[in-house]
């Protein structure tokens, strides 16, 4: 089912032994957790080269302020941390009532260059509580669901079923029962010819055995890539992240009401995810920096982009693979909505015309594969920004100010006026 509009947007229980007894814990603070067999010994706080990052804000899927304030990254029996992963126990919290998410903030993924997804996840104790482990949420996030482009690898949608869905779409199966799956599993995604326009795109799914062992097909969406709004017609999908979410509150949008959502302020749900890989159709790295973490593809890193043209006027600097927005780097200028784009159908000459309509506008963040999304920004704090390929931003100055001239790139930010 749909989780939410953006992210944005966002899924009786079948009776089953949990797969170990859960370890009362914060996840912040360190510990034991109950999933040593999926390499999750113990967890800690994310340090400086964890991929995850704590969403805020509101989510129509849940209609309560969002917050992430207690989840932790997994430690192997060898004392190694997974930047990858993602541990969240909610039997830590004395308050369990709460929308909860978590996202890959700045790890942008291009479906157009993805052949396939994998990585391993255990959970229990999850059975009246509506959460999503795993999912991948295209931005913007479009309606109809069905053709919105989520992927929701695991989600208790309907409450009590475990499954893999598409917010609707494709074929959606269950993959096993959210109070526990007898044993960490192994989940593959794979995308058909994914680099051709003119493809089908059909994505597959396989739920496996820790260690991609007995693999059986599970749920799949004929054509995904012709269909779905985030692709279709794009050599370049819109942008990608991973998010993880509990969705605990009392109530929401037509996802709540579809998933038969309920608040479950005594739930004990415990669930692990690691070793999220992401291999590319063209065999070269995906990410770099802290997401270079997900790469399945090893090997040099593809050459960044040459600048684009000058065009034929002054006072914007573009900063390629940059974005700003509320609490990292970018306000929102007064009056534009804190979630959705400004404008769906604007060039970026345009959309830095709506900015120069603004005093309060002092730049402008587009999706980099060239969709026509718009959102203004207000004040900028470059060093709060997030590195992020699947945007650019436009920063709005003064041609005295500007310290380069047309065409030059800074190396910190790939800065050009254009």
């Amino acid at each position: 089912m749909a989780r939410t509009s953006q992210i944005l947007r966002m899924f009786g229980w079948a009776l089953g032994l949990a797969s170990a007894a859960v370890v009362p814990l914060n996840a912040t603070s360190g510990g034991e957790t109950p999933f040593s067999a999926l390499g999750c010994a113990t967890s800690r706080p994310g340090d400086g080269g964890w991929i995850w990052q704590a969403v805020s804000g509101t989510m129509p899927s849940c209609n309560m302020p969002v917050r992430g304030d207690f989840a932790g990254m997994c430690v192997g029996n060898d004392g190694q941390p997974d930047h990858t992963s993602i541990f969240v126990n909610a039997r830590s919290q004395q308050d369990r009532t709460g929308c909860f998410a978590w996202r890959t903030m700045g790890c942008s993924l291009d479906l157009r260059q993805v052949s396939r997804i994998e990585f391993d996840f255990d959970l229990t104790l999850c059975g009246g509580t509506w959460v999503a482990p795993l999912w991948l949420s295209p931005t913007p996030w479009e309606n109809p669901a069905q053709f919105s482009g989520e992927i929701d690898f695991v989600e208790n949608c309907p409450l009590g079923s475990l499954h893999t869905n598409f917010a609707t779409g494709g074929v959606q199966m269950p993959i096993g029962s959210p109070q526990g799956m007898g044993g960490p599993k192994h989940m593959i995604m794979k995308l058909e010819d994914s680099s051709n326009v003119e493809s089908p795109g059909t994505l597959t799914t396989q739920i496996c055995d820790f260690g991609g062992l007995n693999c059986k097909d599970s749920a799949y969406y004929p054509n995904f890539l012709s269909v779905v709004e985030s692709t279709k017609q794009k050599t370049q999908s819109d942008p990608y992240s991973f998010i993880s979410d509990i969705w605990n509150g009392h109530g929401g949008d037509s996802g709540w009401q579809g998933c038969h959502a309920q608040n479950n302020p005594g739930t004990e749900c415990t669930y692990a995810i690691r070793n999220i890989r992401v291999f590319t159709n063209h065999g070269l790295p995906m990410f770099a920096g802290a997401c270079a973490a997900m790469n399945g593809n090893y090997g040099p890193s593809p050459p960044p982009p040459p600048p684009p043209a000058p065009a034929p006027q002054y006072g914007w600097v573009k900063h390629a693979g940059i974005n700003c927005f509320e609490g990292h780097g970018g306000e929102v200028v007064p009056g534009d909505d804190p979630i959705r784009p400004f404008s769906k159908s604007m060039t970026v000459a345009q959309c830095e015309a709506a900015c120069d309509s603004s005093q309060s506008c002092l730049g402008i963040v587009l999706p980099s594969n060239g969709s026509p999304q718009c959102w203004r920004r207000g004040k900028l704090d470059l060093s709060k920004c997030v590195n992020d390929p699947g945007y650019d931003l436009y920063e709005r100055t003064k041609i005295a100010a500007a310290k380069h001239t047309a065409g030059q790139v800074s190396p910190s930010f790939n800065e050009v006026v254009v």
